[in-house]
C-alpha cells in the first residue's frame, strides 16, 4: 500500500445559509424537545444530575435521565445517557410553555451538548472544517424552502491557529473536495429530473469504484462527470432505467416498519394512519393500501407539482451533511449511495403519504422534520437498513431505479 499524503485544512465550508438560521423557542410546532430520544456523553450526565439537585428542578421526576445500556453505548459511540420522554413523547424537562426548565433554572451552560447546537452540525474531511445544518428542524427545511435558485457554498479562512493538517490521508480522499463538489453540481444539474441525477450520480460512482485507489486518475473522471452535466442525451438514455410502483412501495413499507418500532411510533402517526389497511405491532408488519396511496399521489401531483427544487435542497443538504461520498472504502462509497437513495426515496414516499385535499405547506414540513429526525440522527438503524440492502442482493444500480422512481 502506497503511503499517504499530509493534508492541511485551512477553511471553513458551510453553505450560505447557515448563517440565516435562528431558533424560534416556543413558537416551534415540532420542538426538539419531542419526538425523538436525545442522548449525551457522560460528562453532560453528571452536569445534569448535579443541576438536577437545586430546589427550583426538585419536583421534576427523578426519571429526567437514564442510563444507555451497553450495547447502545457501543453503537452510539460515547453517548452515555438519554432523556427520558413522557406519555406525550415529550421531555420531562420542557415546561407546559415549550421552554426548557433546565436552562430556565440554570443557564444554556448546562444543556448538553446536543441540546446547546442543534441543528448545527460541525465536521472535519480532509477538504475542510464543514459546518452545516440539519433538516431534522422546521425552521432549516423552511430556509430549504425558500431557496428557489438552489443551495451555494461559502470557504472562509480559517486564522492560522486554527489551521489543522491531517496526516497519512489516502490518495483518493485527497481529492475528497474535488470529487464532492462535481457530485453536488450533478445534483444540482436542472436540465435531469431528480431521480435521473440520482441515476448520473450512481453510474460517476461506479466509474471512480474501478479506478485503482492508490493511483487515481481524478483529472480523468472528472471529465467525465462534466461531460454528463447538462448532456442532453443522458436524459433520454436514463428512461431505460424504469421503476416499479409495487417494488417502490414494499421497500419503504420495510423502513415504515423499521421506524414505527419501539418509541417512535408516535412520530409517523398520521403517515401509519394514512396508508395502512392492517398493522401488526407484535408481529411487527404493516399493509400499505396502494390504491390510496395512489389517491394521495394524484393530491400531491395537484398541490406541490413545483416542488423539484425543494427535495434537490433537501437532497444536496443530507449528502454534505452526511460527508458523502465515503470515501473510506469501496464498499463504503456504495453504502453511501444506497443510503442516499434509501433517504430521497423515503421522502418523498412520506411526502405522498401524508398528502390530501386539505394539506399545505407546513404539514409536509412537518412530516418531513419528523422523518429527518428518524432518519438521519439514528445512524445504526439507517446503516441496518442498508445492510439489508447487500444481503438480499438489492443494491444494484437498476435497483435503485426503483428506489427513487418518482
Amino acid at each position: 500500500m502506497s503511503k499517504g499524503y499530509d493534508v492541511s485544512v485551512g477553511t471553513i465550508l458551510r453553505p450560505t445559509f447557515y448563517k440565516e438560521f435562528a431558533c424560534i423557542g416556543k413558537a416551534c410546532k415540532n420542538t426538539c424537545c419531542a419526538g425523538w430520544n436525545i442522548s449525551f456523553d457522560r460528562k453532560d450526565y453528571q452536569k445534569i444530575k448535579k443541576a438536577m439537585e437545586t430546589p427550583a428542578l426538585a419536583s421534576a421526576s427523578e426519571k429526567t435521565m437514564r442510563r444507555l445500556r451497553p450495547k447502545d453505548e457501543g453503537q452510539n459511540g460515547n453517548l452515555f445517557a438519554e432523556f427520558v420522554l413522557n406519555e406525550q413523547a415529550r421531555c420531562t424537562l420542557l415546561s407546559e410553555e415549550g421552554l426548557c426548565r433546565l436552562q430556565l433554572t440554570c443557564g444554556e451552560k448546562t444543556l448538553p451538548h446536543v441540546c446547546r447546537v442543534f441543528p448545527r452540525l460541525k465536521g472535519y474531511t480532509p477538504a475542510a472544517v464543514e459546518e452545516s445544518l440539519s433538516p431534522g428542524c422546521e425552521v432549516v427545511l423552511q430556509l430549504l424552502w425558500d431557496k428557489r435558485e438552489g443551495i451555494d457554498f461559502e470557504e472562509i479562512p480559517l486564522g492560522e491557529e486554527q489551521q489543522i493538517t491531517a496526516k497519512d490521508v489516502p490518495a483518493i480522499r485527497v481529492a475528497f473536495g474535488a470529487i464532492r463538489s462535481v457530485c453536488i453540481d450533478v445534483l444540482q444539474d436542472r436540465s435531469l429530473k431528480l431521480s435521473h441525477r440520482l441515476l448520473v450520480l450512481g453510474i460517476l460512482l461506479n466509474k471512480l469504484l474501478e479506478q485503482d485507489w492508490e493511483t487515481p486518475d481524478i483529472e480523468g473522471w472528472l471529465g467525465l462527470c462534466h461531460g454528463m452535466i447538462g448532456n442532453p442525451d443522458v436524459e433520454a438514455a436514463l428512461e431505460t432505467l424504469s421503476g416499479n410502483r409495487n417494488l417502490f412501495l414494499t421497500n419503504n413499507n420495510k423502513l415504515l416498519m423499521q421506524l414505527i418500532t419501539g418509541d417512535q411510533y408516535h412520530s409517523l402517526v398520521e403517515l401509519v394512519r394514512a396508508l395502512t389497511v392492517a398493522i401488526n405491532r407484535e408481529e411487527e408488519s404493516i399493509v400499505l393500501d396502494s390504491a390510496l396511496y395512489e389517491a394521495h399521489q394524484k393530491w400531491f401531483d395537484k398541490k406541490f407539482s413545483d416542488l423539484d427544487y425543494f427535495y434537490e435542497n433537501l437532497l444536496v443538504t443530507v449528502f454534505f451533511n452526511l460527508y458523502l461520498p465515503r470515501l473510506d472504502s469501496k464498499e463504503e462509497l456504495w453504502k453511501g449511495y444506497v443510503n442516499l437513495c434509501n433517504l430521497y426515496s423515503f421522502y418523498r414516499f412520506a411526502s405522498v403519504g401524508i398528502c390530501d385535499e386539505g394539506t399545505e405547506k407546513g404539514d409536509l414540513i412537518q412530516i418531513l422534520t419528523k422523518v429527518s429526525r428518524l432518519l438521519l440522527h439514528d445512524k445504526a438503524g439507517r446503516m441496518a437498513l442498508c445492510e439489508e440492502f447487500f444481503e438480499n442482493d438489492s443494491a444494484s444500480l437498476a435497483h435503485m431505479a426503483i428506489l427513487v422512481s418518482e
